[in-house]
């Protein structure tokens, strides 16, 4: 017998009984409960991030955008996009009412209604989807859903046009958070200023400032600008990009020219900054995109020196819907701007696209650029790797990178920490394989005094904790056991730990990116890994490609391990075009781990200044006849004393040692390592190896 709640926590499948927002799965079979409201869905409303998200995912594919909406609906029972954590809203009809549902509204079977929750927190059922209006973000679907006691849901309108109305309400915190924080005589600036939220925040702040104050866009777009003027709303407009933080700041405003409130509706990545430096001390900024992390502002403003109030996202301000349509019904201009962008389709979207496609290609040809920089690539498919990971840092959701040994998991997940908002804070990172199963809980979660012998009098942080605010990195995750593997579900779903020994949580706020080599696909089939955890971790793959498929960055890695090995050892040694040729050539079974310390070893061995073709001939390293000895596995790393000659003869006697294990003659050595038997007897003398 379920234990009923106003809420619907019974609803939640995993976890059970948690915070609708915050479960996995949620229960979205359609016969409604005695205190719940069933809804015949008609229209759903998708959050502008999802469905950017979305769009941008399948390229604009309609069906491909209805095969991932009906994919995230049957994952987890509700339309809660796993990637940006976002949902919607909808519109429907009454279908049936709970004997105990309090029908606060009066409402009876067949009435029109919007429910004003998110689709995040809505046990929803699709039967088949219609049409998609990519304009509005809104789908026409058959289906049904769930609406609880709690669950906050208006009349449709009759004045108003449905698809306005119900793309205003699902903005509608933001206009009411406006009118609260505004006041007569204030200059206001909103970032963004092209877009459906920050319309709204505009004309609500007219609405209450009146004609004392000014309030100023900022847009990204000329077409943008030449509309927004024509509304009558700006008393100024500013054409230009916010995320250049110093270059627009510079550009525009000085010391003396601050504002009271800055309203930051942009989509542009990392305008926090920019936000802090527009704002008066002891002014208001208000976040009212769901992009923009107050955590980071919030550090901001304390690095600056401001003492300024900091308002998130809110999508629930009390009487928002009402003050929502009353703007709309007192400025038709609002009205027709929101209905003449989506009906000509694209109009927002494509300002937010374009904004983050450029972002995107520049970052991309910047570091293409840059020679210092540790991310070299020239090839389409490692451009395209990484042009995913600048998508998904942006998000909070997890990452999973799959590729070949030595492919370079560990740099692209680097990567990806150093372009989120997380990059302030810890990036930790811990290999999975290498720990031992007795360890690896008390590494990862940490432990209690004296929960073991040999524990630590104090206890000890685990690595979940060490991570807080910033990213877990767990290589190697096939490797963990199954009795870990149902620890680590726990934690995704709750969102905190138990050290060993411990009786409290402990809170944690680490984004997750894992790597393999494995196929976890196949493990879930053959009852090695868990399904659920599989789905928690697998919410935005990346899969980085062989060395042998992008051949056009052998050359600039080798050129990079070249210029970093010639420092490190103080050398100044170049590399003999037929050596070029042959690392093209070769398949690099190791990969990229596997190319570098190849060129760590041609630089110690070679005699010139020049690397020639047989000074990688006699590298047995190079022997394509033994893909056993898998020397890349093992780089080696400067003595601590000792000349450059003592690590030459070092790193000879470890190489000889293996293929006198492999090939027992020195003639057979000889043969393999493309020498003389005599020159194989004189070197293992001289190294005293028998």
């Amino acid at each position: 017998m379920k234990k009923f709640d106003k809420y619907g926590f019974y609803r939640t499948l995993e976890p059970q009984n948690s915070f609708l927002q915050n479960a996995w799965k949620l229960d979205n079979s359609m016969e409604p409960y005695e205190n719940e409201l069933l809804i015949d869905v008609e229209i759903l409303n998708i959050n502008f991030v999802s469905f950017a998200q979305i769009l941008e995912d399948t390229g604009g594919d309609k069906e491909k955008i209805a095969g991932r909406i009906i994919e995230i609906v049957n994952l987890r029972g509700k339309l809660h996009n796993p990637v940006t954590g976002t949902g919607g809203m909808l519109y429907g009809r009454v279908r049936k009412i709970g004997k105990s549902y309090r029908n606060d509204l009066g409402l009876k079977e067949g009435d029109e209604v919007i429910s004003l929750v998110s689709l995040s927190t809505t046990p929803l059922k699709i039967e088949k989807i219609v049409s998609i209006d990519i304009g509005f973000a809104q789908v026409t679907i058959i289906g049904q859903a769930i609406v609880f006691q709690s669950s906050l849901i208006a009349r449709k309108p009759e004045d108003l046009p449905l698809r306005v109305v119900i793309s205003a309400w699902d903005e509608a915190g933001a206009p009411a958070e406006t009118m609260r924080i505004v006041n007569p005589g204030d200059t206001v600036i909103i970032l963004g200023a092209w877009g459906k939220m920050a319309l709204l925040c505009a004309f609500a702040a007219r609405e209450k400032m009146g004609n004392c104050g000014k309030i100023t866009g900022v847009v990204s777009s000329e077409k943008g600008e030449a509309k927004l003027r024509a509304s009558g709303v700006f008393d100024e407009i500013l054409c230009c990009s916010v995320s250049n933080t110093l270059e627009f700041y510079n550009q525009y405003f000085e010391e003396n020219r601050l504002f009271d409130v800055v309203i930051n509706c942009s989509e542009e990545a990392y305008t926090e900054m920019v936000t802090l430096l527009l704002v008066r001390n002891k002014g208001i900024v208000y976040f009212a995109s769901l992009r923009s992390d107050c955590k980071v502002a919030s550090l901001t403003a304390e690095s600056i020196g401001k003492d300024v109030t900091i308002i998130p996202y809110r999508g629930y301000v009390e009487g928002h819907t009402d003050r929502t349509l009353s703007l709309l019904r007192k400025y038709p201009a609002l009205k027709e701007l929101i209905e003449e962008g989506h009906q000509k389709g694209y109009a927002f979207l494509n300002s937010y696209k374009d904004t983050d496609r450029e972002y995107i290609e520049a970052s991309l040809n910047k570091l293409s650029e840059d020679s210092n920089s540790s991310y070299v690539f020239e090839s389409q498919s490692m451009r395209a790797v990484l042009r995913n990971a600048i998508k998904v840092a942006k998000y909070d959701c997890t990452v999973m990178i799959t590729g070949e040994s030595g492919t370079g998991k560990e740099v692209v997940a680097q990567f990806i920490f150093n372009n989120s908002k997380r990059n302030n804070f810890p990036f930790v990172k811990i290999n999975c394989a290498s720990i031992p199963e007795n360890l690896l809980e008390s590494e990862l979660f940490g432990y209690e005094s004296g929960s073991f012998t040999g524990a630590h009098p104090k206890g000890k942080k685990g690595l979940w904790e060490t991570a807080q605010g910033g990213v877990l990195f767990l290589d190697e995750i096939g490797e963990i056991p199954m009795s870990i593997q149902s620890k680590l579900l726990r934690v995704l779903q709750e969102k905190e730990i138990y050290r060993i020994g411990g009786t409290s949580p402990v809170k944690t706020d680490a984004r997750i990116i894992v790597a393999t080599n494995k196929d976890l696909g196949d493990m879930v089939k053959r009852g090695q890994f868990r399904e659920d955890l599989y789905y928690r971790l697998n919410v935005f793959p990346i899969e980085i490609p062989p060395l042998r498929e992008r051949r056009q960055d052998i050359i600039p890695l080798a050129r990079l391990f070249l210029s970093e090995y010639n420092e490190k050892f103080n050398l100044s040694k170049s590399i003999d075009r037929d050596v070029i040729s042959y690392l093209m050539e070769y398949d690099w079974p190791g990969n990229i781990r596997e190319l570098q310390n190849c060129v760590q070893r041609l630089l110690i061995t070679a005699e010139g200044d020049v690397v020639k073709l047989e000074d990688a001939h006699k590298m047995i390293l190079f022997d394509r006849k033994d893909p056993d000895l898998k020397w890349w596995e093992s780089p080696l790393s400067l003595p601590d004393s000792g000349t450059f000659c003592d690590f030459m003869d070092r790193m000879e006697r470890e190489l000889l040692r293996q293929y006198k294990a492999k090939y027992k003659t020195t003639r057979k050595m000889a043969k393999a390592m493309g020498i003389t038997q005599s020159s194989v007897v004189r070197r293992l003398c001289r190294l005293g190896i028998h």
